[in-house]
């Protein structure tokens, strides 16, 4: 991030503040994180080594695309096994899949024997959910194993933009143009410079190159049909 912000501790902070240039700066790289997972409209730390957990994702049995009027096995009429596309992609692992025959009533569905995990989601093989029924409630890891180089890029690159903007208007405030240092204000929830607040000196410091960067990470919402 000093790279691309040419910004030092001598400019963001020092030991001898109320506040560290070390907690400022991955503050700042949080603040960066968060605005990328909106963009790419994406759970919080979604990015992150490791991904992130989405618990008892809801589905409803329509989304597997099949008439009303379908036998206990689809894949004998159609050959093809029912796909059900989970919100989050890629997934690193499914914990647990789960369907309700009746109310209250949940049955938790093995892998390899009523499901395989499919890089779009859940592909059923046998026991599959009954039709237009909100029945299905899946577990599972979404994201990335390490976090992918061009979204740390665009992080490094949004946090520099922000602090050389939050230094810019704390220098112009002070009737300055020597190097201001942020406050402990600039690392609360919702720090603030030139009357403006965090998050809206994110967004403009969110040009269209970066999001444009980060076109391949943005998460289409899946179609509920097969």
């Amino acid at each position: 991030m000093e790279t691309w912000s040419q910004k030092s501790d001598g400019d963001i902070g020092s030991d001898s503040h109320a506040y560290s240039y070390v907690d400022t700066i991955t503050y700042l790289i949080s603040v960066a994180d968060r605005a990328i997972d909106d963009e790419c409209g994406v759970p919080e730390e979604f990015f992150e080594a490791g991904g992130v957990a989405v618990a008892d994702e809801m589905h409803n049995g329509v989304e597997l695309g099949y008439a009303s009027s379908w036998v206990e096995n689809p894949y004998y009429m159609t050959g093809v096994q029912p796909l059900l596309r989970l919100n989050y992609k890629p997934i690193l692992a499914v914990a647990t899949v789960e369907s309700q025959t009746s109310a209250g009533a949940w049955t938790v569905l093995v892998v390899d024997v009523d499901y395989a995990v499919d890089p779009l989601g859940i592909r059923f093989i046998k026991n599959f959910p009954r039709y237009a029924y909100a029945n299905i409630k899946v577990n599972y890891t979404a994201g990335y194993a390490a976090t992918p180089a061009k979204v740390s890029a665009v992080s490094a690159q949004l946090a520099a933009s922000i602090i050389q903007r939050v230094l810019k208007s704390e220098s112009a405030s002070a009737g300055t143009s020597s190097s201001a240092s942020l406050g402990p204000a600039s690392r609360s929830s919702s720090f603030s410079a030139g009357g403006l607040d965090g998050a809206t000196i994110a967004d403009a410091c969110f040009s269209d190159r970066l999001k444009a960067d980060l076109a391949r990470f943005r998460n289409v919402t899946p179609p509920r049909v097969v």
